[in-house]
């Protein structure tokens, strides 16, 4: 339930702020403190799902994953009969991008998820610190780790700097913490 509760408002946030831009003046007042509003809401969510650490991150990659595919759904497509008129500001959704998308983001999520997760237990390892201290950073380490390297892999054009990065993660895990 508070999955659900987590994603609508975080979808009606971003939603929002995507018609406040579009909106005319009278009206952005009010898509914005809307957008506020669900974004509080859906911070609250996040917390009660999974506590300040995971939830922050879980947050941010929700927010990426919902911005991303309203960021594809805008991309223009040539139509060959509207050549002279003016543009047409329309959502179209896309379900094909939409899918590819999705099956993208789990993909990485599986991927880089598995690879923060070992590597941030062995970094933790590392630390001159006691057992409790040490289960506290890898409890930051993970999320943070896992938010950043997903949301990178989105915005970067060049994957190979991600799968470098994930190479040496994995092999400093591997050599740490044997299998």
């Amino acid at each position: 339930m508070w999955f659900t509760l987590a994603l609508t408002t975080q979808a009606a946030m971003i939603g929002c702020l995507f018609f406040s831009w579009q909106a005319p003046k009278q009206n952005k007042l009010w898509f914005r403190s809307a957008a506020l509003l669900a974004l509080a809401a859906s911070l609250f969510c996040w917390k009660s799902l999974a506590g300040w650490e995971f939830g922050l991150s879980y947050f941010f990659i929700a927010a990426s994953l919902i911005a991303w595919a309203v960021i594809l759904n805008q991309a223009p497509e040539a139509k060959p009969g509207n050549v002279k008129g003016k543009a047409e500001k329309a959502l179209a959704i896309n379900v094909k991008k939409i899918v590819l998308f999705i099956l993208r983001f789990l993909f990485y999520v599986l991927i880089i998820g598995g690879i923060t997760a070992y590597a941030s237990i062995a970094i933790s390892y590392d630390l001159p610190l006691g057992e409790p201290e040490q289960m506290t950073v890898a409890t930051f380490l993970f999320p943070s780790l896992w938010a950043s390297l997903i949301i990178y892999s989105f915005v970067s054009d060049k994957l190979w700097r991600l799968a470098i990065i994930l190479t040496a993660l994995a092999s400093y895990a591997w050599v740490r913490l044997p299998l």
